[in-house]
């Protein structure tokens, strides 16, 4: 393994305990791009000290940085030079796609969309408690493992084929470094999953998110280019429509949910 790898992870891990935060998941979106199975990294980052402390590390690894926009590493120069010119405005609509190399579904559903990830949470856990669906629990338990390994925004549904394809590819990256990480990464990586998917669900309880979703998401979810987009099936939109309808019931539904999320 290239030395300026592991000096890259070392750096990173010790201005992570220096600040109280966690910098694993930063090395591990940068050996995606290096292994060039993610187009490039979004740092989101206003820290330009940490940008500049591994820059010569990325650099020597082939890769390009930018510090504008809050930081971008990639492995394609004229995604660089995009990135970099008077024309990322106009680019940055599809940054998801056209920088980081999210699937088109996935960006649509957060741009044009809003995210619906948890309403379609909800719909598989029904489908599993009251359905008794062993498919739909064999999905949310493939949803857990691929979360382990993806970004935020994605996937846009349990069953987006693209995002699952993308998590095998990123844990076969995650094997080749894996001693370079803590013991318990997988671990924690999980925990903020889990803990995620418990948040999000609780918004199905709550009637002005859900009034909000009604109105702005679920029209545009209804269309026939959506809903091919997305692959969402006809019980999806009854379940849904259901759940506002029926709280009582959705509130029964959404604490067992929790409990099994945390079971699996």
């Amino acid at each position: 393994m290239e030395e300026n790898i592991i000096k890259l992870a070392e750096i990173l891990n010790e201005y992570g305990k220096s600040h109280h935060y966690y910098l694993w998941h930063d090395f591990m979106q940068i050996m995606y791009v290096l292994k060039k199975v993610k187009t490039g990294y979004w740092a989101q980052t206003d820290d330009k000290k940490e940008l500049e402390m591994i820059a010569p590390y990325v650099k020597s690894l082939g890769l390009y940085i930018s510090f504008k926009h809050q930081g971008y590493i990639t492995y394609n120069k004229s995604k660089y030079n995009s990135w970099n010119g008077p024309w990322f405005g106009v680019k940055r609509k599809n940054i998801g796609t056209f920088y980081l190399g999210y699937p088109h579904c996935c960006e649509a559903a957060y741009i044009q969309i809003g995210p619906f990830s948890n309403a379609h949470i909800y719909y598989i856990l029904k489908q599993i408690l009251v359905d008794r669906n062993i498919h739909a629990y064999k999905t949310l338990k493939q949803y857990i493992g691929d979360m382990v390994f993806l970004e935020e925004y994605t996937p846009c549904t349990l069953h987006c084929e693209e995002s699952h394809k993308r998590a095998e590819r990123f844990k076969n990256v995650f094997l080749e470094f894996k001693g370079l990480l803590p013991q318990n990464y997988l671990g924690q990586r999980r925990k903020e999953v889990i803990e995620s998917m418990i948040k999000g669900i609780s918004d199905i309880e709550n009637p002005p998110i859900m009034e909000q979703f009604k109105k702005h998401s679920l029209p545009k979810l209804e269309k026939h280019h959506y809903k091919h987009l997305f692959k969402l099936e006809d019980e999806f939109y009854k379940e849904i429509e259901s759940a506002m309808a029926n709280p009582s019931a959705t509130k029964e539904i959404v604490e067992k949910g929790k409990r099994l999320i945390e079971k699996i």
